[in-house]
């Protein structure tokens, strides 16, 4: 637990697997009938949300969906540049603490 919570020093990469985990959590304690998440665009969460260019070329925006980051995370995890491991972990960390309540749904 001390590893993941980490000791106060933090790089790009401990700071994306903080915020990824936590992501992970969060869906997996979610109810089947939630997972529909995973479509959601990251706008619902981010109303603000920035466009962002990672180092292979893909772009997040407001219409990328929840789905698409967690893809982009994945392939960051095994292949990122610490910025995409920043700007990632940007964004999850964003959305793991603001609920998108009904903005984007019924």
């Amino acid at each position: 637990m001390r590893l993941a919570l980490g000791n106060g020093v933090s790089t790009p990469r401990d700071r994306f697997h903080r915020e990824y985990v936590a992501m992970q959590m969060s869906l997996l304690s979610a109810p089947a009938e939630d997972q529909p998440a995973l479509a959601s665009p990251l706008g619902c969460y981010l109303p603000t949300f920035p466009i962002a260019r990672l180092f292979d070329g893909a772009a997040l925006t407001l219409t990328s969906t929840l789905g698409d980051l967690i893809r982009e995370a994945e392939q960051a995890a095994g292949h990122g540049t610490s910025v995409d491991l920043d700007i990632i972990a940007a964004f999850l960390g964003a959305i793991n603490s603001n609920d998108p309540g009904r903005r984007c749904g019924p």
